[in-house]
């Protein structure tokens, strides 16, 4: 399935949880009627954009994220939000698609005759994992669906098959989620945007 279809899937569950709690109970000025816990744990399904330094490809993989309130009446008085600080790993394998322009790391000839010969990080699969830290800002509409977005940096550290290289370096988040609550513990959890999309369940404990 494509970034496409994912994206397109994403926003057509999100106009249903939208209509849905049009329809219901609103909660949003309701300062602190939200679900408590101490940690949100939630693992997750994920599909990836192009890793650093790469012009194609995406990837495939799972991960889990954890997360720890710090403010459970959030941030504006009279609004029903809460924040929380957000961390995880993600495991992804890169399909390794497209072009690729690297640094030139051995040469022979010399003048004009001079050829590059191996670049660094070479195209082609590899597998990735990422550590991402976040802000977490939540926002509760009804009983039934919450949104959040999550701003934060992430380091990764990928293994290119081609030649065996390692690469390491850190990596913008910016991402916008939902939750569809099952129950005060149990919700369905999905995000759009950099690095990547996820769908998982979250599990308040």
């Amino acid at each position: 399935m494509g970034r496409r279809a994912i994206s397109v899937l994403s926003l057509a569950l999100l106009s249903s949880l939208w209509a849905e709690g049009a329809s219901a109970e609103s909660i949003i000025q309701r300062d602190g009627d939200h679900p408590k816990y101490s940690l949100e744990l939630e693992p997750h399904l994920a599909l990836g954009f192009p890793m650093p330094g790469y012009l194609g490809g995406s990837s495939l993989g799972a991960g889990v994220r954890f997360s720890i309130p710090v403010a459970e009446r959030g941030l504006i008085d009279g609004v029903n939000d809460s924040a929380a600080i957000g961390f995880g790993i993600d495991l992804m394998r890169y399909s390794g698609g497209g072009a690729f322009a690297g640094d030139c790391e051995e040469y022979r000839g010399a003048g004009r005759e001079r050829i590059c010969v191996r670049v660094r990080g070479a195209p082609g699969p590899a597998f990735q994992v990422l550590v991402p830290v976040v802000f977490q800002w939540n926002f509760f509409f009804d009983p039934a669906w919450s949104a959040f977005v999550e701003p934060g940096i992430g380091i990764y550290y990928q293994h290119h098959e081609f030649d065996g290289s390692g690469t390491a370096g850190a990596f913008p988040v910016i991402q916008l989620g939902g939750r569809y609550h099952f129950s005060q513990s149990t919700a369905l959890t999905f995000r759009i945007g950099y690095p990547y999309f996820s769908l998982g369940v979250s599990f308040g404990l």
